[in-house]
Formats: C-alpha cells, structure tokens, sequence
C-alpha cells in the first residue's frame, strides 16, 4: 500500500508532522484520508512518458501516444512485500517458518522498513492496546534489530509506497536539492530518532554489506554489527541477546 500523507522536507531538523503524517509514527487514522494508506495499483500504473526501455522522459501533464510506456511491475520494480507479523510469542518452528517465507524483492528502502518497526513496537501508537507499557513505573523494555542486506538503493521507475517518485512528487522530484538515495536515507534517520524517543533500543546489522554512518549513528555506539557469513550473523544476534539480558539484570 501506498504511505499518507506527507511533503518533500528540506529542513530534517525542523520537520512538520502535522504535514508528514507518514513519519509521525504514532498517528491513528481517522475519517481524515491524509492520516489513512492508499492502496497500490502496480497493474494500472506506466510511468508517463518513458517507453518500455526506460527512454523519453518523465511527463506530469498528460500525453497521448501509441507507444507503450514503461510499467515497473512488469519488470520487477513494483513488489509486494511479505505480509508483516505483529509482536507475539513464537516458537522456534514458527519463527523459522516465518523467516523462511520471506522473500528479497525490489530495492532498498531503509525508510519504510524502519517507519513500521517503529510503529509496531511503540507503546503508545497503533498498537498501544496491545503492546503499552506493562507499568507506568517501571517501562517495559523494548528493542528493535534492524537487519540489511544492502546500502539505500532506490529507483526513480519503481513504484511503491510514495508512488512512482519523479511523477507524484511526494517527497521528491527531479530537480530536488537532495537526491532520491539521501532523501529516503535522512528519512530512515528521522524514524530512527523517532524511534528511540519511545525508549526503543536500536540494534542494526549489515549482513552482506558494510555499516555506513547513518546506519551507524542510528543505533549508536556498539549497537551495530557487520556480518559476511552465517556465523558471523550468529554471532551478532548472540552478542545482542547477551547484552539485552545483562540489560535487564542491571534494571
């Protein structure tokens, strides 16, 4: 589904949620259609006025050909992501069916991933009837692993939760002062700020890949890893549930 309502930022350090709703990460829908998701039409949706081969240019204003435009569900830039899982209990079988099921898909798009980790952990949101604190006193001890495969790698011909970008123009446009790849990046940072406002521990892991700054200022000192391998991947997670356990002893 396409995200809310929301604005091409320019100032990250100054950032108006009553206009980006998709980043304020504990706002509940209501009859207003800016504070709801839309739904994707990856079937309906070419991007004007590019052909099937990713020539010509993008046009807002209508066109009328008989050429064929490009269409990025066609080509593999318009996936459906696995169905997300709330927070709950599981078993090993039941993790393990879970992980197996997923599937890499499309580009890669650090912003959303972390928007809704966000928005599933924090008390006091979407979820809060689910997951609030258990006592006022005594906060309940929440943590967020977020794990990539990649470095922040958007297309302009996807289309995917803000539409297809240089045509919606969302949150940005050809001609923007940021780049498509720093927009989404200043965006996964905001959220990863957002974030631990709601006493959210950020973990990050980069397997297959290197820890850049932003990932790296996101979880903050020795919360983010680097993994090649299986069992280097292991070992990160072990090392985390280590420290998460003497966390709780401590408190």
């Amino acid at each position: 589904m396409e995200e809310r309502s929301t604005y091409e930022i320019s100032d990250y350090g100054n950032v108006d949620l009553s206009r980006a709703k998709d980043l304020d990460i504990d706002l509940v829908p209501t009859n207003d259609t800016s504070t709801q998701w839309r739904p994707m039409y990856s079937s309906m949706v070419y991007g004007r006025a590019k052909d099937v081969n990713n020539n010509g240019h993008w046009s807002i204003a209508e066109v009328s050909t008989h050429a064929e435009f490009l269409h990025p569900a066609s080509i593999g830039f318009s996936p459906c992501p696995t169905a997300v899982e709330k927070l709950q209990t599981w078993n090993t079988n039941q993790f393990n069916r879970y992980v197996d099921g997923l599937t890499a898909a499309g580009n890669t798009y650090h912003d959303i991933g972390m928007l809704w980790a966000a928005r599933l952990l924090s008390p006091t949101g979407l979820f809060a009837s689910e997951n609030a604190d258990a006592s006022a006193s005594k906060p309940t001890s929440r943590h967020l692993i977020f794990m990539t495969d990649g470095q922040t790698e958007p297309f302009d011909i996807s289309y995917g939760a803000y539409g297809l970008e240089p045509l919606s123009q969302r949150r940005w446009r050809e001609g923007s002062a940021l780049t498509l790849t720093q927009t989404v990046e200043k965006r996964f940072a905001f959220a990863c700020e957002e974030a631990k406002k709601k006493r959210i521990t950020v973990w990050l892991i980069a397997f297959g890949t290197t820890v850049n700054p932003i990932m790296s200022q996101c979880a903050g000192p020795g919360r983010s890893f680097s993994a090649s391998n299986a069992g280097e991947l292991q070992t990160a997670f072990l090392t985390i549930s280590k420290s998460i356990g003497s966390l709780r002893l401590s408190e």
